[in-house]
């Protein structure tokens, strides 16, 4: 890919994003060609506090696709939970936290020792056009959203104690969590 090419799919991606996300930072790294840190969707909820979520959008350098990335925190709290709990507990957890993003056919990724996970959307590009639409480059920040806020949500119901299981949905507890 030439260089005019990636400034201007930046440029593009720099438009899109002025339009419907803050803009929190621009990295500079010398392994990929651009990065964008922003916050997706904009605007407050009732009470003033902003409702967006933290996104990434990256281009590898020497790679032909743009990832768009989301990571959810949560607490070493909510990870001991999640250790101590009943096993078909965990297990059920585990694969509907998954379900969530299979079913979206998204890619993620998991760092037990972080608690956090990271929910990804890869754009392939067309080496020789821009093929990237402004409807199609929100189709994919929401997709993300969504996945970001359903998790949160199963994050919830098990905090809750909601999420119950019988040793009938119980499954191999050494089966890995990394697709």
């Amino acid at each position: 890919m030439s260089i005019e090419y990636i400034d201007n799919l930046k440029n593009t991606i720099r438009e899109y994003l002025l339009e419907g996300c803050i803009i929190k930072d621009e990295i500079y790294n010398e392994n990929v060609d651009f990065i964008f840190v922003i916050e997706y969707p904009m605007g407050n909820d009732n009470v003033g506090n902003p409702i967006g979520k933290p996104f990434a959008i990256l281009k590898p350098k020497g790679k032909s696709y743009i990832n768009i990335n989301s990571s959810i925190i949560y607490g070493q709290e909510f990870g001991t939970k999640l250790e101590n709990s009943e096993k078909s507990v965990r297990n059920l957890f585990r694969r509907n936290l998954n379900s969530i993003f299979l079913k979206n056919n998204l890619l993620f990724r998991f760092n037990l020792q972080k608690n956090q996970y990271t929910i990804v959307e890869r754009i392939y590009l067309d080496r020789n056009e821009l093929n990237i639409s402004k409807n199609d480059f929100f189709q994919y920040l929401r997709k993300i959203l969504n996945a970001h806020i359903l998790s949160t949500y199963l994050l919830d119901d098990f905090s809750a104690g909601t999420l119950k299981s019988d040793d009938s949905t119980a499954s191999n507890e050494n089966g890995s969590l990394y697709v």
